[in-house]
């Protein structure tokens, strides 16, 4: 403590350095004069290299090598300080330890300005000076009164040099080496320095190198009676500083730049987009966040949630960061915020950590997408859909009364058409009886053919699985056509491949309707020739089957501009079809929605007055060959004479069909016993 003490109180700079150039004492007078050359603070510990001049930084890194040697090394040096040039001699010694083995250099630096400045001043222009001046990496310069250079070291030789592309020579007018455009400034400043002032000056001149950049100091040089006898100039070449520093600002306006720019596209996007520190204080944010919360930069940049939203919800906030920052992985919520400008906003939340090129986490980054609209609209279409399916269940429920409706007083219609048809008419009144019949038959279809197309829309139209023949089923199905057929002159031909499977599980009574249309349509149109049902598998596995269905008629055809539009409901080929055919278009439509549920696909192609084909596919799975087969009857045959005197229940609550049914049994012999209502009905029992 004493020594260091000492050490303090001295004159002299001293301080010691091990070999990695780290500084291991350092006393009050070297650490000042360190710190004010350098700009830095220096401690003990720090690299002796790091506040070194990089002109100089080798140069004491040789002469310290040259004390790791054993040396002694004792020589002089000037350095610019704020005062003006001072000169200091400088002295080397290695230290050793114990065993002698030199493991630091001690420096003593002694302030020899007083001295050097005399010498000057007495122009004494020995060796020793020239020796010092011509040591240094600056250039130095003294000028007379008359401009004339008295002296200049070699660095200033060189200087001179590169800026006139000739050697300089003492006696040299200075002006001759200034450039024409700056010659009255240097004469100006000449002036200044001439009347006793300093001053300091950055200049940048082309010379034969390029661009240089040096830090002139112009100083007097007096006499003994304090006169001005000279100018001596000091010049540094900072063009390597001057680089660095355009470099360094050109990366700043570039980062500013870019700064600008990523702000631009924050701005422009409609994502919230906000970063935050690890205390919670936004860092940034984009247009889009100062709009969702009526805030601008000012009132948000440095503050917390706490800050800008309620409590409550800040302490929400400062849970998701703190999770994010626990955890370093990103998190995702949905949102729902309020406030008096938006109302109810919902958000989709992103938060994750940032991390700097250390890979040290500073922050929490945050994304967040307004889908207020989205949910919006999700609620409008669930309304809506609670509409449609309102107003599809009244459809149905309305379709449904209507068909119970209808249906009821269609089939006292029909009934008594029946009955009037057996009794004894005039042929006027049975053709207006046939008449009555076939209107009726045509409105039952017609409400059938709704009802079917309705339940398929609503896909509440099931299909059975039961074991069939394909061969039973397609014969039942062209029984009822043959008498018409025969009338007409046309030949019904079965072409059914005898490889289909013997039973296939599916839906007989779907399969028979779909044929029933596409039959009854081939033989509404044709009008000779032929109708032809083709039946094959196309493909066959253990357990499915796809069969290949075609009904080819040699009728009317449809022209190609239906073709399209063919299976579109209550489309038909032409007006004059309906006029001369009826129908209601409804059957085309039914039999493709049929095809479909049942896996398969159909097809028209047809040319007028050829001919059409439709061809259709339908997949079943095969049946077991020992399964019951359901049997389709073309026509139910009873046999009534056994029921003859037996008593039989009607439970039927319409009058009209009650006496319709009354009257089929009477006239069979059977006795019929009539219930208004189950409930009736089952006290009879």
């Amino acid at each position: 403590e004493l020594a260091r003490t000492v050490l303090d109180n001295t004159r002299e700079g001293f301080f010691m350095v091990n070999r990695n150039y780290e500084l291991m004492i350092l006393n009050k007078k070297a650490k000042s004069d360190m710190e004010t050359l350098s700009g830095m603070k220096v401690e003990v510990g720090m690299n002796l290299l790091d506040f070194t001049m990089p002109e100089e930084r080798e140069v004491a890194k040789a002469n310290l090598r040259r004390v790791w040697n054993g040396e002694v090394i004792d020589y002089e040096s000037s350095y610019m300080m704020p005062e003006g040039r001072i000169w200091i001699r400088i002295s080397h010694s290695p230290v050793r330890d114990n065993n002698g083995d030199i493991f630091g250099a001690a420096i003593v630096t002694h302030d020899i300005t007083r001295a050097k400045l005399s010498e000057m001043d007495a122009l004494q222009a020995d060796q020793k000076v020239r020796a010092m001046l011509s040591s240094t990496y600056e250039g130095f310069y003294m000028i007379g009164p008359d401009f004339k250079m008295i002296m200049f070291n070699e660095a200033a030789r060189a200087v001179l040099k590169i800026l006139s592309g000739r050697e300089a020579n003492l006696g040299d007018n200075i002006l001759d080496y200034v450039l024409p455009e700056r010659k009255e400034t240097f004469k100006t400043l000449f002036d200044r320095v001439m009347t006793g002032g300093s001053i300091e000056v950055e200049a940048n001149v082309v010379t034969t190198e390029g661009e240089k950049w040096f830090h002139n100091n112009y100083f007097p040089v007096k006499d003994e009676n304090q006169e001005v006898i000279a100018v001596c100039v000091s010049s540094t070449d900072i063009t390597e500083k001057k680089l660095v520093e355009n470099a360094l600002e050109k990366i700043r306006m570039e980062n500013e730049e870019n700064q600008f720019r990523l702000q631009s596209i924050l701005d422009n996007t409609p994502l919230i987009v906000f970063i935050k520190d690890l205390e919670g204080r936004y860092l940034l944010v984009n247009q889009s966040f100062r709009e969702m919360f009526n805030r601008t930069d000012d009132e948000v940049i440095g503050n917390t949630d706490f800050d800008i939203d309620s409590r409550e919800q800040a302490e929400h906030y400062r849970e998701l960061d703190s999770e994010v920052i626990n955890n370093l992985q990103s998190i995702e919520r949905e949102e729902t915020i309020y406030d008096s400008h938006h109302g109810t906003r919902n958000l989709l939340l992103m938060k994750f950590p940032l991390f700097d090129r250390d890979n040290k986490l500073y922050g929490v980054g945050g994304i967040a997408t307004d889908f207020t609209e989205r949910v919006q609209n999700q609620q409008k279409l669930i309304e809506a859909k609670k509409k449609a399916e309102t107003a599809e269940q009244l459809q149905e429920q309305f379709l449904a009364n209507m068909s119970h409706e209808i249906r009821t007083p269609m089939n006292g219609i029909i009934g008594m058409t029946n009955i009037l048809m057996g009794t004894e008419l005039s042929s006027e009144q049975k053709e207006f009886v046939q008449i009555i019949k076939q209107s009726s038959d045509n409105l039952l279809f017609l409400i059938n053919d709704i009802l079917d197309l309705s339940k398929i829309k609503s896909g509440k139209l099931s299909l059975e699985k039961l074991p069939f023949g394909m061969t039973e089923v397609l014969d039942a199905m062209i029984a009822p056509f043959q008498p018409k057929a025969k009338e007409k002159g046309i030949r019904l031909i079965q072409s059914i491949d005898p490889a289909l499977p013997p039973t296939i599980l599916g839906d007989p009574y779907r399969l028979t309707q779909i044929l029933n249309n596409l039959f009854s349509n081939a033989l509404k149109f044709t009008h000779k020739g032929y109708i032809q049902l083709t039946v094959f598998p196309l493909s066959v596995t253990e357990k499915e089957v796809e069969i290949s269905f075609s009904v080819a008629d040699t009728g009317d055809g449809i022209p190609d501009d239906k073709l399209e539009s063919i299976f579109q409901a209550f489309e038909q080929a032409s007006a004059s079809t309906t006029r001369k055919f009826g129908g209601t278009g409804l059957g085309l439509a039914i039999t493709k929605k049929l095809v479909e549920m049942q896996g398969g696909n159909i097809m028209v192609s047809s040319a007028e007055n050829e001919g059409t084909v439709f061809r259709f596919t339908v997949r079943y799975e095969i049946g077991e060959a020992n399964e019951t087969i359901s049997k389709i009857e073309p026509e139910i045959k009873a046999d009534n004479h056994k029921l003859a005197g037996k008593r039989i229940l009607v439970v039927e609550d319409n009058e009209i069909n009650q006496k319709v049914m009354q009257h089929i049994l009477q006239k069979e012999r059977i006795i019929p016993v009539v219930a208004d209502n189950g409930a009736i009905a089952v006290d009879m029992l």
